[in-house]
């Protein structure tokens, strides 16, 4: 066997460097050479004696105009070349030790929470501002034109300058404290692309609890207007909310988007009374009755044009299609033994409806989907990300389901700590959670002591903070380090996964400008039942809630 060729250590840097100058597709930064390096020095936090965080003098942020390019456009900086990982902006270490700071403050409750209220759980007032009324709306990336006349390659550099441009404007155009947690991996964008272009109806997949925050104006916008594709709303968890809440959501999205189908969807539990299909056949419904866009045959383009005219064969190259003559048996009978008739080769479907679900991560679209089909057919899972590509499933000969990833939309004031309790943050990755539990703990009703049965440490406050919150938490459920310390950081994993899943701990809220005076006083349905307890196989942490990390994002 011949001997190996020496690589010495240099050569590896070498090599290593180079790769790094290529750059890559979907990079959300730019190299960092050593000047670069010495530019972002003053965003870093100094190091202490012990090597503790230091926090540096005048604020540690350089004036705006004077940021290197990874602070501009993030400094995660992984490459992303066919990785679907979804990559968020990196938060700086003196935010994060400035949250840490505050988490031993007591929780400031608003004292509405205390009055007496019917409705379980609690239906809190909307809390940020509305997206293209209140702030403005920040569009999303599109895709630059194309022909067939260029190159992959060519299509990637225009695809990459593309993204980064408009990354790049976000930053220059707003403040960094204003932008929530955004996707910043063009491969994820490319999904999005890739699924609306193909979709003939985008099922806009949205969280009963705080449906709005959910709904990206851009994304639906863009389908609407300049794709010319047709949407549907779907409220998606409704069993987690009091049906009055779920009720004033549907009519406040008819209200506000009046030429759009909105329904109400739940995926029913393993052993549940409630039946899937009572939620599945509104949405299929809402499906068949939308209008979906459809190019001539050449057949029928010559009909018209020995018709009408040359006026008339320009403006009939699209028709208006009811979708649900995709559904119909006897006309999908009648279309099939037309594509025989001609020799169409078999698996091969030229005329077939594509419903495309989207939405954020952790929405439950790939649950709807299962629950349309009936069976478990993409796999799901509570943890944002599971999804990475889209994926296309018949439920008819003619009618095509798409699971595309979940992505999240840059938007303005919208709060990150509202993001790791609905899911679009992955829980285990965030860095600082009591600044999240804090959110929690002042809205939760009851209040979180109670719901969980804690009491205070003895001799301390009786005023409960994120921290002593998370600490009785451990204390209770044996969470200790090896210095018999409580782990209040498992503690509050613990906490927020609950209140994302809605078993213990949720929190919903009412539409803009709407109050609990203005819902209907009147009985759920019978079989609805909400309930804060907790069996024993639900008590069990699964290997997967299980795990942290101290990175900067997913």
């Amino acid at each position: 066997m011949p001997r190996a060729k020496p690589f010495s250590g240099k050569q590896k840097k070498q090599q290593l460097r180079a790769k790094k100058l290529a750059g890559g597709a979907g990079k959300a930064s730019f190299e960092l050479d050593g000047e670069r390096q010495k530019a972002a020095a003053p965003n870093r936090p100094a190091q202490g004696a012990r090597g503790g965080k230091v926090a540096p003098a005048g604020g540690g942020r350089p004036p705006r105009g004077q940021e290197s390019s990874s602070q501009i456009m993030g400094t995660n900086m992984r490459r992303t070349i066919g990785n679907l990982t979804t990559v968020f902006e990196r938060e700086s270490d003196f935010d994060i030790l400035v949250r840490k700071k505050d988490s031993t403050r007591p929780f400031q409750r608003s004292t509405l929470l205390e009055e007496e209220c019917a409705l379980r759980p609690r239906p809190l007032p909307y809390p940020i501002p509305v997206e293209a009324r209140d702030v403005p709306m920040i569009d999303i990336p599109k895709r630059p034109r194309w022909d067939k006349a260029m190159s992959p390659e060519q299509l990637e550099l225009s695809e990459q300058a593309a993204f980064q441009l408009w990354l790049k404007s976000i930053y220059e155009t707003h403040p960094r404290e204003s932008l929530n947690f955004f996707e910043h991996n063009l491969e994820v964008w490319r999904q999005l692309w890739r699924a609306l272009e193909r979709a003939d109806v985008a099922v806009f997949v949205l969280d009963a609890r705080i449906p709005l925050f959910h709904l990206s104006q851009a994304v639906l916008q863009h389908t609407t207007q300049d794709l010319s594709k047709a949407a549907v709303l779907c409220i998606n968890k409704c069993d987690l909310v009091h049906p009055a809440v779920a009720n004033a959501w549907e009519d406040y999205l008819r209200t506000r988007y009046p030429s759009l189908s909105v329904v109400q969807f739940w995926v029913p539990k393993s052993g549940s009374d409630r039946v899937a299909q009572d939620a599945v056949e509104p949405l299929l419904a809402a499906i068949k009755q939308c209008r979906v866009r459809r190019k001539h045959t050449k057949a029928e383009q010559d009909t018209r044009w020995k018709g009408g005219g040359e006026a008339e064969h320009k403006e009939g190259e699209h028709t208006w299609v009811l979708a649900a003559s995709y559904f119909d048996e006897e006309a999908e009978a009648e279309a099939q033994g037309e594509a025989e008739a001609e020799g169409e080769e078999r698996g091969v479907r030229k005329d077939v409806l594509t419903v495309t679900l989207v939405g954020d991560p952790n929405m439950g679209k790939s649950s709807v989907i299962n629950s349309i089909f009936g069976k478990k057919v993409v796999s799901s899972s509570s943890t944002p990300g599971h999804t990475k590509h889209f994926q296309t499933l018949f439920l008819r000969p003619r009618v095509c389901f798409c699971d595309s990833p979940g992505l999240v939309c840059p938007k303005l004031d919208a709060p990150k700590a509202l993001q790791v309790i609905f899911g679009s943050y992955r829980i285990a990755q965030v860095r600082e959670p009591y600044s999240v539990v804090r959110m929690v703990g002042e809205h939760a009703v009851p209040p979180l002591h109670e719901t969980y049965g804690l009491v205070p440490e003895e001799g301390g406050s009786s005023e409960w903070s994120p921290w002593s919150i998370c600490e009785a938490l451990a204390r209770k459920r044996g969470f200790f380090t090896k210095g018999a310390k409580p782990e209040t950081h498992r503690a509050s994993n613990l906490l927020l996964r609950e209140c994302l899943n809605g078993r213990r701990v949720v929190l919903s809220f009412l539409p803009p400008a709407v109050t609990i005076q203005d819902l209907p006083v009147e009985e759920p349905a019978e079989g609805w039942k909400w309930e804060t307890t907790l069996d024993a196989s639900t008590e069990e942490e699964s290997e997967e809630e299980e795990e942290s990390c101290d990175g900067g994002g997913p």
